[in-house]
């Protein structure tokens, strides 16, 4: 069941530049789902999660409060 006391789902919007084949700077959004207490804590998640790929580009755009209330697992 739902409740707001406890950590809560996140979707987080990056845009991240590369490099394409001809050298060209290209832009991607991508969106992210980060399990965190705030928004403030899921920027320092996703922020964590960039750390491991110095050379990349990114800035995140927006984060805001996802509808998910529970991820169910796959029972096998």
């Amino acid at each position: 069941t739902f409740n707001p006391l406890y950590i809560m789902y996140y979707i987080a919007r990056v845009q991240i530049k590369f490099e394409d084949d001809n050298g060209k700077v290209k832009k991607r959004t991508e969106q992210y789902l980060v399990h965190a207490l705030s928004i403030t804590e899921a920027e320092a998640v996703v922020t964590d999660s960039f750390i491991s790929a110095p050379t990349l580009q990114y800035e995140i755009k927006s984060i805001s409060e996802s509808r998910i209330v529970e991820i169910l697992p796959v029972n096998n």
